[in-house]
């Protein structure tokens, strides 16, 4: 059913990862010069932050969410889908780290750098959080379900 518990952990997640598309992770500027920021919808090219691959994880943790939301009815694909959403969610903050850290050493190199950073720097953090929240609630309708088939 979609009004249980773990839907409103999926689409906090969900929810978590639109902002981190919509809104900049960090700002980068040397010597009181914006040299760019990491904005994963960046139409700018100009920047000199590399943000595609950040994009496309969030994106695929992204459809997971959603997907895990209407697949209700198959409780071990929503387990799996939670499963491979929350371990992918965090694969792309270490990507986003690797990237920000390759970011910052380029940009050090030009002069004074100057990082300011926004909430949704943690964005995939907290969406792995409710993936896997949303995955235990999911496992506890499983259990309760089997404990019914076995008093029939």
């Amino acid at each position: 059913m979609i009004q249980r518990i773990q839907t409103l952990y999926f689409a906090l997640s969900a929810i978590f990862l639109m902002l981190a598309m919509f809104l900049p992770l960090a700002e980068y500027s040397v010597d009181n010069a914006s040299v760019g920021a990491f904005n994963l919808l960046a139409l700018n090219t100009a920047s000199e932050v590399l943000t595609l691959p950040v994009s496309v994880m969030v994106m695929a943790v992204l459809a997971l969410a959603i997907m895990a939301i209407f697949r209700y009815q198959d409780r071990a694909l929503q387990i799996r889908l939670a499963r491979i959403g929350a371990l992918l969610s965090l694969a792309t903050f270490a990507v986003f780290a690797i990237f920000h850290y390759l970011t910052i050493i380029n940009a050090s190199e030009k002069g004074e750098l100057t990082i300011s950073y926004s909430f949704t720097v943690l964005a995939p953090v907290f969406a792995a959080v409710f993936m896997w929240l949303g995955m235990k609630a999911v496992q506890k309708d499983d259990e309760k379900i089997k404990s019914v088939d076995r008093l029939r």
